[in-house]
């Protein structure tokens, strides 16, 4: 064989290669799955799919960048850094839908990983779509409510709503919502008892989702998605 004929079957060889491993956990470029985590617990983590690692830390209060993933049956870890056991959750990656995994745990070192299922997420046309999810861990027993352009008095999504909860996404016309978080026990919205407050534009047949976290003893309000 020629350096010519044995540098092509190489170059044969190695195309074979990179098409055996499409089976790998992470993928870059077109045709990958989307996947987001929201560190919901108050220990960080780090976040590995199939025993490779997608994102060395991930800090509590805070959302990850869009983590590649070949799609398929994939197995999802959050380390928890500095000591604890390791939570885990078995995922379906499709490039269809984007995935959102929250991290779970009041105690140092323990987490749990819970996938936040997008069920009842598809508005009747011409509507729109509102869900909350309460990720704050070391916040006290707290109410979220909604204000929506068919309703101008706030109200709240579900009561109790307790840590770790997400509620059902709410239908109401488009246009932009406002969420508010005040301590549980409240009767309504005023200035002194607000503890945190976001206005989210929503479009005709969209659905979102906020979470609320907590951080530095300070409740916030942060989308879950991109508009």
């Amino acid at each position: 064989m020629t350096d010519a004929h044995r540098s092509a079957a190489l170059a044969l060889l190695l195309v074979a290669a990179a098409v055996g491993c499409s089976d790998a956990p992470s993928a870059a470029g077109p045709g990958h799955a989307e996947l987001r985590v929201v560190n919901g617990a108050t220990t960080p983590v780090e976040v590995w799919a199939d025993g490779m690692a997608l994102l060395g830390r991930l800090e509590p209060a805070t959302i990850s960048p869009v983590l590649p993933l070949a799609p398929g049956s994939r197995r999802l870890e959050l380390r928890p850094i500095g000591g604890g056991t390791a939570a885990t959750t078995q995922l379906e990656a499709s490039t269809a839908a984007p995935l959102l995994v929250a991290a779970l745990g009041t105690t140092t070192g323990s987490v749990s990983a819970v996938a936040l299922a997008d069920t009842g997420a598809i508005p009747a046309p011409g509507t729109a779509k509102l869900q909350a999810v309460h990720l704050a861990a070391k916040a006290p027993a707290i109410y979220v409510w909604r204000k929506q352009a068919d309703f101008p008095t706030p109200v709240t999504f579900m009561f109790p709503h307790p840590y770790g909860a997400s509620t059902s996404y709410i239908q109401a016309p488009p246009g932009t919502w406002e969420v508010y978080v005040t301590p549980a026990g409240a009767t309504s919205v005023t200035a002194s008892n607000t503890l945190a407050h976001i206005a989210i534009p929503i479009a005709a047949n969209q659905a979102r989702r906020v979470a609320v976290l907590d951080s530095a003893n300070t409740v916030r309000i942060v989308p879950l998605d991109t508009p």
